[in-house]
């Protein structure tokens, strides 16, 4: 009977201790998604030293006017390297229009204060560069940072939902989902935007591991004639982030700054 009692009081040992076990974790990992958005944030102010990105993007508009319905669809590819400690930048493009056989491409350099920006013309690239105002610039090309910023401005007062966890290549993260509407209204058009954005965010780092933005913009108006149109445009888009805080060296071309 003493060794029954034991092994009973052994067995609800065994079980409150794995049940605590239990609970410790979920503690952990019941963050809500508003703070799971601002550690997020966080890591990209305080964390973040250099990184890589690729994006792939897909784009449809279509014009409704007197003349008829045309639609135009581009396929891109954006690759870029970011070095944020000391401001330098590569943003390497590819677009390509449904229809069309030439496809473009394009690079930009950010460094001191200047752009750099080459275009693929006749087979090879042709420069020009100008003085920026690097701060807003910086952001527009900076893809993790316009994320952080569109976080903190854009979508500041917008409910965060906290979807189910997903592993991303081989990273455990939590991914946040935001929904939002907005309309403009002039005498001469009526535009709404409507965003669905999905964030895939590291658990033990909390940095931004993967984007999927999804934006519909439905533009209403009238041409000087008085002749109305109608424009609906569609974005998917999906960002890989990686490589954070490793080398990044950004140099750029000779022929870019002659």
């Amino acid at each position: 009977m003493k060794k029954e009692m034991f092994a009973l009081s052994f067995s609800l040992l065994l079980l409150i201790i794995l049940f605590s076990g239990c609970a410790e974790k979920e503690s952990v990992t019941t963050l809500t998604a508003t703070e799971i958005r601002d550690n997020m944030l966080q890591a990209v102010e305080n964390n973040v030293s250099s990184y890589k990105y690729s994006a792939n993007i897909k784009a449809t508009s279509t014009m409704i006017n007197e003349s008829g319905t045309f639609t135009t669809e581009r396929t891109g590819i954006q690759i870029g390297e970011v070095d944020i400690v000391n401001k330098k930048l590569k943003q390497n493009n590819t677009a390509i229009t449904k229809g069309m056989s030439e496809r473009q491409h394009w690079i930009v350099y950010l460094l001191d204060n200047i752009r750099y920006y080459g275009a693929e013309l006749d087979g090879s690239m042709k420069w020009n560069s100008s003085n920026i105002s690097h701060t807003d610039s910086w952001i527009a090309y900076s893809a993790l940072e316009a994320q952080a910023m569109a976080f903190k401005s854009l979508f500041k007062n917008i409910d965060v939902k906290r979807l189910a966890d997903e592993t991303v290549n081989d990273v455990d993260c939590y991914v946040l989902n935001i929904t939002a509407n907005f309309k403009n209204q002039s005498i001469y058009e009526n535009v709404s935007q409507e965003y669905g954005i999905s964030y895939w965010i590291a658990k033990d780092t909390y940095f931004l591991i993967k984007v999927h933005s999804g934006t519909t913009v439905d533009r209403r108006g009238w041409y000087t004639s008085g002749k109305a149109y109608h424009l609906i445009a569609v974005t998917e888009m999906d960002t890989v982030f990686s490589d954070y805080n490793l080398s990044v060296t950004i140099e750029v071309p000779p022929e870019a700054k002659k």
